[in-house]
């Protein structure tokens, strides 16, 4: 595993509190769903995480049910927000409910917003690391 779900005075583990599954521990690291997510993740740790996501998503019908499947979208959109968008769509509407733990404190719109305003520009670093003449266009620069 790549990732820690809780971290013990001399213990990590790969699971979080509320659950044993993998997608449990990779949703946990985007809460929550706000333009800071950005600057916490590394464009490599993305690309090699999001498939090993996906593959736990996919394999539990309790990563929709839970809500946490809208946290595999956030992620995927940092890599490619066309489908990300695609995939977000498609999400029921009781993903967002507050019966939902994962979907609860975060919206449809929210979830969107987050899409629309990251994704498909590779990129070494992200922008708060890059000097600004090195942006490309379009991204925000930070100084």
């Amino acid at each position: 595993h790549t990732i820690v779900g809780i971290v013990h005075d001399m213990l990590v583990e790969f699971q979080t509190y509320f659950g044993l599954q993998g997608f449990f521990v990779h949703g946990i690291q985007l809460l929550p769903i706000t333009p800071v997510v950005h600057l916490m993740f590394d464009p490599g740790w993305v690309q090699d995480a999001y498939p090993r996501f996906k593959d736990y998503c996919s394999a539990e019908p309790m990563c929709v049910e839970s809500g946490f499947v809208t946290f595999l979208y956030a992620e995927q959109a940092m890599i490619d927000k066309e489908t990300a968008w695609s995939n977000a769509m498609t999400l029921p509407d009781s993903v967002f409910t507050v019966d939902c733990a994962g979907g609860n404190g975060n919206s449809r719109t929210n979830t969107l917003y987050f899409i629309s305003s990251w994704g498909n520009h590779p990129r070494p670093k992200w922008p708060n690391e890059m000097h600004l003449s090195q942006c490309p266009a379009g991204v925000p620069q930070t100084k």
